[in-house]
Formats: C-alpha cells, sequence, structure tokens
C-alpha cells in the first residue's frame, strides 16, 4: 500500500490515495532509464564513453472519479492544470519522498461511464527526494556532559577541545549528493575557514573574516550552488573569496568523512552544521 498527496502552487493539499471521490492508479515513480552517450570506436569493437545522464521522469495518474463526478472532476482542475507546477508526496512502508513536476496534460472526457482523468506530470529533477533532511554537526568540541549523572566535588569536563575532528554523515541514497554547510560564528575570527572531505581529500576554503553572530552558508547542491555571508541583517555573496582549488562537496552513497583543522581556522569560535537530503531513483 502507499500514500499520494498532491500540492500545488497555493499550497493546497489532495489526497489521491485515501479518499472516496478517486481511485488512483500512479505510474513513474520506479526507477527510470539514462541517456548513456557513446562515440563510435575507430580503432576497435563497440564505442567510446562521453558521458551518461537521467532522463526527466514522467509520472503518470490514472484516476477513476466517483461520488459527485462533476465536484470531483473539478477540484482536479485546481491541481493539474496544464503548465502548473504540483509536487507530489508518496509514502509507502519503506520510503516517504516528494518531487516537484509541471503538469503537461490532463485528458478527461465527461459524461461518459466510469469516468476517468488521465494525468501527465513531467519532472525535470529526475530524483525522488527525501522527506527529511540529515544534519551533522562539524566541532572540535567532543561533547562529554551527559544525564543522569552525580558530580564528583572535583567535577567534570562538559567538553573537550581537540586539534582535529572527524564527523561522519551518512548519504542514505542510491546517488550523489551535495550539502548545505552553515557556519555560525561564536566569536570574531579572521582565519580562513577549510573543511575537508577525509575520503577523497577535497576541501572548501573561505577566506573572509566573521564577526560574532555572522553566519555563512554554503550550498553545493547541483542548480542551487551559492556561497553567503547573513551579518546583520544583510546577505553577501561570498564567490569572490572561494579559495583557489575548493570543490563544491558531493556526497557519495554511506558514509563520507568531513574534518575541520584548526590550524586553519580558530573552531571552538565556530560552529559547523552539514545538512543533506538523500535522492532515491525510484521507491
Amino acid at each position: 500500500m502507499f500514500s499520494l498527496i498532491v500540492k500545488n502552487a497555493a499550497n493546497k493539499t489532495l489526497n489521491l490515495t485515501d479518499n472516496p471521490n478517486y481511485f488512483t492508479v500512479a505510474e513513474g515513480f520506479n526507477a527510470i532509464t539514462a541517456n548513456v552517450n557513446t562515440t563510435a570506436s575507430a580503432i576497435g569493437h563497440g564505442s567510446v564513453f562521453n558521458s551518461t545522464k537521467l532522463a526527466n521522469r514522467n509520472i503518470t495518474l490514472q484516476v477513476i472519479l466517483r461520488g459527485d463526478i462533476e465536484a470531483s472532476r473539478i477540484a482536479l482542475y485546481e491541481f493539474f492544470s496544464p503548465l502548473s507546477s504540483v509536487i507530489f508526496y508518496y509514502e509507502n512502508e519503506h520510503r516517504k519522498v516528494h518531487i516537484s513536476g509541471y503538469v503537461e496534460s490532463f485528458d478527461c472526457s465527461p459524461n461518459v461511464t466510469n469516468e476517468t482523468a488521465n494525468i501527465s506530470v513531467i519532472c525535470n529533477n529526475p530524483f525522488l527526494l527525501d522527506e527529511y533532511a540529515d544534519v551533522q554537526s562539524l566541532s572540535n568540541i567532543k561533547k562529554l556532559f551527559k544525564f543522569p549523572c552525580t558530580l564528583p566535588k572535583e567535577g567534570v569536563p562538559f567538553g573537550e577541545v581537540k586539534s582535529n575532528n572527524e564527523t561522519v554523515i551518512i548519504n542514505r541514497g542510491e546517488h550523489e549528493v551535495g550539502c548545505v554547510i552553515t557556519i555560525y560564528a561564536k566569536f570574531s575570527t579572521s582565519a580562513p575557514i577549510r573543511i575537508t572531505n577525509f575520503i577523497n581529500g577535497q576541501y572548501f576554503e573561505i577566506n573572509t573574516d566573521m564577526r560574532t553572530g555572522d553566519v555563512i552558508i554554503i550550498n553545493t547542491n547541483t542548480r542551487q550552488k551559492s556561497a553567503k555571508l547573513y551579518r546583520d541583517g544583510n546577505e553577501t555573496n561570498l564567490f569572490t573569496q572561494i579559495a583557489d582549488g575548493s570543490q563544491w562537496f558531493q556526497l557519495c552513497p554511506g558514509e563520507n568523512i568531513f574534518t575541520i583543522i584548526s590550524e586553519f581556522s580558530d573552531m571552538p569560535s565556530l560552529n559547523v552544521d552539514i545538512s543533506t537530503i538523500a535522492e532515491y531513483i525510484g521507491v
């Protein structure tokens, strides 16, 4: 069993599965086909690989109208008018995902037996996104204080400052994804900030001063790449402050290990969160 809910641009939602007015058959949530680009080999059999990418995802709905047929059909118009944008929320026993798309067609013939709406939606980002983001803190303050506890007279450490800290970030999806890195300045610092992917040696370094209360947000997701500083309610683009050799992180499926090294930044002055959303090829 599965649940399918659609949301339109006005943030209105319609349940297409747990609804007495509709019986819905949905297709297109399975794994989709990749386009593999090759060039014929001039010196041997086969071909030379050039590139590969996934095609658009086409979600199709066959919705049999029930109850007040005319009212049910008109209610669908509000969500599936051609050219409009929608978000699908799909849930089964193992996954809870969403995907955005644009309505390609809505075909429904009124006044026929078993009146059925045939709907086609094109999703230009073919991946199904997990409903929840995974967030990990990257800091060289190791938390040591836990409850319940009894404190001895000499006291106990609440934390431990480490010269080098590793944080494991798990990409639960089936595809490489970017991440959003949020850096909070607890105190002013003038040191560059470098975050390193321990697995492949890639790093991202920002050469900028931070004042108390500043926030830097780095987005490495495809089509969303940005690096911005937020200070006193103002937003500043930091593209010119990105150090040479920096790379926009992509997290491979499974474990990814990130580090912050204190020799590149005064890490007790900073809190760093790394957030990622898993991408799936099917449900």
